[in-house]
């Protein structure tokens, strides 16, 4: 006696082995393609996260140029000494850099998609899905470096700017796919307007800051 198949056995299976067949194409069409876009959304993403941190943390901490920077003058006015505030950018330094650990740890619990047409290349349908499962991973250390750079802004005067040079690493998990890659920004601090001419005498920070080039 025999036993009746089931009628949906057989298009089970087919379906079950064109989906893996469909698999394995995209791996193996789209396989990188999709790592390349993946990977350049995620480091804009981190890269806008970092520099919105490093602006809260100034912003909250309502750090001014002045506490960072001491111009001093002689009798007649004159600039006789640029001198840097160690403990105050060693503390700016430090608050920055946990600042931007804790946004890329909130932004490690996030996921974030994109739709498959992206890897395409066409952009008609570079909106249309199914979406990719995108997972940022933030390993290593985070890096904060203030430096600084003097520029002429015209008649005995000299524009400083100070920024923040942030750099780190993440992890891009996709499915079936996962990547470690170097993310590094600079980002503006702020500036200020210095009248009368900058001598060459600076106390100057390990690491750049007063040590940028001086306006010939």
């Amino acid at each position: 006696m025999f036993r009746r198949r089931n009628p949906l056995l057989r298009p089970a299976a087919l379906a079950l082995l064109f989906l893996m067949g469909m698999c394995w194409a995209v791996d193996r069409l789209l396989g990188e393609t999709i790592m390349a876009v993946a990977e350049a959304t995620a480091v804009q993403t981190a890269t806008r996260v970092v520099e919105q941190a490093v602006k809260n943390r100034v912003t909250a901490g309502g750090v001014g140029y002045d506490e960072l920077v001491r111009i001093h003058k002689d009798g007649d006015g004159r600039i006789v000494l640029v001198q840097a505030n160690t403990a105050a950018i060693n503390r700016l330094a430090a608050e920055t850099a946990l600042e931007i650990e804790g946004a890329l740890e909130e932004l490690g619990r996030q996921r974030f998609a994109i739709p498959l047409g992206q890897t395409l290349g066409i952009r008609l349908l570079a909106y249309l899905g199914p979406n990719i499962s995108v997972h940022i991973v933030p390993v290593g250390t985070v890096r904060v470096n203030l430096q600084d750079r003097f520029e002429e802004a015209g008649i005995n005067q000299t524009r400083h700017a100070i920024f923040v040079d942030f750099d780190t690493m993440i992890r891009i998990v996709v499915p079936l796919y996962r990547k470690d890659t170097h993310i590094a920004t600079r980002v503006p601090l702020m500036e200020s307007i210095i009248v009368g001419s900058v001598p060459h005498t600076l106390v100057q920070l390990p690491g750049g800051l007063l040590g940028g080039a001086l306006p010939r």
